[in-house]
C-alpha cells in the first residue's frame, strides 16, 4: 500500500480503531509524520513511519533507517533523548511482526486495530485482530463521520469550500475530510484544489446522492415500536410535542416527514429520529400512553449522532429532517419507498 493512503487511512480512522487513544495533534515534519496522543491523563510524542507490509525485513530496515545518520536528524535526536517514541505503521502487523517491533523497542500500529505502545508511563497493548480482506483502504464516503462531510456538502448551498471551514462545518477533523473526499474526487463528483489551505468544489450533487442513495443504511443505537390510537398525524405531534417540552432533540423523517413537506404520498406510520436517551423514551411512552408494540405506528430511531438532525426545519409546528435524510429513509423503506422517494426528491430536493 502506498504511503500516503495508508497515512490518510490510519489518521482517518484513528478514533475507531484505538480508543481511548486520542490524537491530539498530527503534523509532517520533515516529510514525517509526528503524532501527539493522549492516554487517559498522559500525552506522549510520535515519530511514526509507514511501510508497505509488516514483514520481520521491512520493520528491521525501517527501525535501522530511523535509527541511521540519514533520518531526520531533530526526530532522531529527540528519540534518543525519550522526547520522541518511534513507531511503525503497517497494513497489517502478524503477532511476529509485534513481537518484532517490540525487540526493536518501536510503537506499532496496524489497520486492523492493532497497537503496541510501551513506555515508562503508558501501556497500550491491543493485539491479536485479525488481518482485513484486503489491504487497500475501505472507502466509505457515505458511513461514520465520513457521512457528515457528504451530508453538508448536498444539505449546504454553497458550491466551493475550503478544507478547514468544511472539516468545521461537519464537525471532523481534515484528515476526515481527505478520506470522505477521495472517492468522490475519483468519480469527479467533487474537484479538490491542492495548496495551503485546499478548496473542493462540489460538481455533481446528483451522482452523490444516487451513491449515498444504494450503500445507505440507518444508522441508530435503538429503534423502539409503539403503538397509539390516535390517527397517524396526531400520534406524530403528540410525540413532536413531547420532545419539544422536555427540549429533546428529534425531526420527523421517511414517509411521515414527506407528507408534512409536500403532497407526496401520505403516511400511516410515523418515523422519528431523536437523541433521546432510552429511559427519556420509556418516559414518553408512559406519559402518552403508548404501548409497546412489533407493528406499531410510531417508530422512534434512537441515536447519538446529531448530524441526521443537521438541517432540519420547522413546518406546521414540528421539526422535519432535511430532505436529504427524508429521502434516504423513504429508499430505504421496503413498503414503496423508493417509488415515494424518487416522487419526493423530484418535488422536493429537485436534483
Amino acid at each position: 500500500m502506498k504511503e500516503s493512503l495508508l497515512r490518510n487511512e490510519f489518521l482517518a480512522q484513528f478514533d475507531d480503531l484505538f480508543a481511548p487513544l486520542q490524537i491530539r495533534q498530527h503534523e509532517m515534519v520533515e516529510a514525517e509524520l509526528v503524532l501527539t496522543l493522549v492516554h487517559h491523563t498522559h500525552t506522549l510524542r510520535i515519530w511514526c513511519r509507514p511501510i508497505s507490509r509488516g514483514t520481520p525485513l521491512l520493520i528491521d530496515q525501517a527501525g535501522n533507517a530511523m535509527d541511521s545518520p540519514r533520518a531526520p536528524h531533530t526526530l532522531r535526536e529527540q528519540a534518543t533523548d525519550g522526547l520522541l517514541l518511534p513507531a511503525l505503521l503497517a497494513p497489517h502487523l502478524s503477532p511476529n511482526a509485534i513481537t518484532k517491533c517490540r525487540e526493536l523497542g518501536l510503537a506499532c500500529f496496524d489497520l486492523s486495530g492493532n497497537v503496541v505502545i510501551e513506555t515508562e508511563d503508558v501501556s497500550v497493548l491491543q493485539t491479536g485482530r485479525k488481518k482485513r480482506v484486503d489491504d487497500e483502504p475501505r472507502r466509505r464516503p457515505f458511513s461514520g463521520k465520513s457521512s457528515r462531510v457528504a451530508r453538508i456538502l448536498l444539505t449546504s448551498q454553497r458550491e466551493d469550500w475550503v478544507s478547514r471551514d468544511l472539516a468545521k462545518a461537519a464537525g471532523v477533523s481534515a484528515s476526515n475530510v481527505v478520506y470522505a473526499l477521495r472517492t468522490l474526487a475519483d468519480n469527479e463528483w467533487v474537484r479538490i484544489f491542492r495548496g495551503k489551505t485546499g478548496g473542493i468544489e462540489v460538481r455533481n450533487r446528483a451522482s452523490i446522492l444516487d451513491a449515498w442513495r444504494d450503500a445507505y443504511q440507518p444508522v441508530s443505537i435503538e429503534t423502539i415500536r409503539l403503538f397509539s390510537t390516535d390517527s397517524p398525524e396526531d400520534s406524530a405531534r403528540r410525540v413532536a410535542e413531547y420532545f419539544e417540552n422536555n427540549a429533546i432533540g428529534y425531526a420527523l423523517t421517511s414517509f411521515v416527514g414527506a407528507a408534512f413537506l409536500s403532497t407526496v404520498g401520505n403516511f400511516a406510520e410515523s418515523s422519528i429520529i431523536t437523541t433521546a436517551t432510552s429511559a427519556q423514551l420509556k418516559t414518553l411512552a408512559k406519559t402518552l400512553k403508548l404501548v409497546p408494540a412489533s407493528r406499531g405506528n410510531i417508530t422512534l430511531v434512537r441515536t447519538d449522532d446529531e448530524t441526521l438532525l443537521a438541517g432540519a426545519t420547522r413546518t406546521d409546528g414540528c421539526r422535519i429532517a432535511h430532505p436529504i435524510q427524508i429521502y434516504l429513509d423513504l429508499y430505504a423503506d421496503p413498503r414503496r419507498g423508493r417509488e415515494q422517494a424518487e416522487m419526493f426528491r423530484e418535488a422536493v430536493i429537485g436534483f
